[in-house]
């Protein structure tokens, strides 16, 4: 007699693009992944926010550029209704104060349109686990701007920021540390109140604009 075994469950997505061409790509791509599902799209803000309300994709992976709301505020408007969905913002561009903004409106990863798809479905998996992602060609963007005042992070508060800058998930954090996961999560609150920040992808953007990580 054969068992059956349950499914595991898939990364639900949600792609949001004004570009049909690129939209279906990126929908051909996510699909041939087995552990990723593609539950609609949306060619705008706003029919975006309609179907995160109804469906609750785990991620949206949201082109920042749209012509009636941006990725922005949309990032914004999913952070006032406590909508559970992640964003990873999608962009051709890399104009560090937009980037800046998405960060700080809580958007939980930022990519470029020109990367390889493989980057991008990395980047799914990692803020789904937890992690930050902001694809390495922006980081550097980032710390082109000048620093603000000085802040002064502990040691162990930028090793463990830097950590999360570069994807790492706080259990994997606390592995390479020898630490334990609260302990992670105090340090990242440390910094996160040290930089004024909104929250960890929010301080990540911040450590990078003021140089204090790579």
């Amino acid at each position: 007699m054969s068992l059956d075994h349950p499914t595991p469950s898939r990364i639900r997505c949600l792609l949001v693009d004004d570009h049909e061409i690129l939209l279906e790509a990126v929908h051909s791509r996510l699909a041939a992944e087995e552990d990723l599902e593609v539950v609609g799209t949306a060619a705008s803000g706003a029919q975006a926010l309609s179907l995160i309300e109804r469906r609750l994709p785990d991620v949206a992976v949201v082109d920042i550029n749209m012509p009636d709301m941006d990725g922005v505020e949309l990032c914004r408007l999913l952070e006032e209704r406590s909508l559970p969905t992640k964003v990873l913002l999608y962009t051709g561009e890399a104009n560090r104060e937009v980037i800046r903004r998405g960060l700080a409106a809580g958007a939980h990863g930022v990519l470029l349109k020109s990367g390889d798809a493989g980057g991008l479905v990395r980047a799914i998996r990692a803020i789904v686990a937890g992690a930050t992602y902001v694809e390495p060609t922006l980081a550097r963007s980032l710390m082109e701007t000048a620093p603000g005042p000085a802040v002064v992070l502990a040691n162990r508060e930028l090793e463990v920021l830097q950590l999360v800058a570069n994807g790492v998930t706080t259990e994997g954090i606390a592995e390479q540390l020898s630490l334990s996961p609260n302990t992670v999560r105090s340090y990242v609150e440390s910094a996160i109140r040290k930089l004024g920040a909104r929250g960890r992808t929010h301080a990540v953007a911040e450590a990078f604009r003021r140089q204090l990580i790579v």
